[in-house]
Order: C-alpha cells, then structure tokens, then sequence
C-alpha cells in the first residue's frame, strides 16, 4: 500500500463521493512557463486529463470542494524520467 496516495472517499454504497467542483494546475517547481489548468472529466470512478508532460519535476495542485461545502487541496510531487 502506497502511504502517499490519499484514501479514496466513498458513499456508503460504495460510489465516489460527490464532488461540487475539482480542478489541477500542473506546473514545474522552478518557473511559470510551463503552467496548465488541464480541463479534467469524471468518469464515474475518477477524474482525468489528458497530459504531456517533459522529464523532469512536475507539481499538481489540487483544489476540490465537496457537493456540501467542504474544501480540500492537496500538493502531488511527481517526476517524470
């Protein structure tokens, strides 16, 4: 189990919890000019986009809000080799 990955919120029923607004910015660490708000799609199970990213370190700021009002934002750290 991989502890960086956050759990996966459910309904009782087992369904994705329900999401009110969810968006990305995808951006490197060093500079601005590489920045993008990829336009992300739910599926049913999950939210994706379409990306190309170059090697090297990447940064994904997520920003949610729950269909009753809650927010979350988290910070990914990726490297692509």
């Amino acid at each position: 189990n991989d502890r960086r990955q956050p759990p996966r919120r459910r309904r009782a029923d087992g369904r994705p919890a329900a999401v009110g607004e969810f968006a990305a910015v995808v951006r490197r660490p060093t500079h601005q000019r590489e920045d993008s708000a990829p336009e992300f799609k739910f599926s049913g199970q999950h939210y994706s986009a379409p990306v190309d990213l170059a090697k090297g370190r990447w940064n994904i700021d997520v920003k949610a809000v729950s269909a009753d009002g809650r927010e979350f934002e988290q910070r990914l750290s990726i490297r692509i080799r």
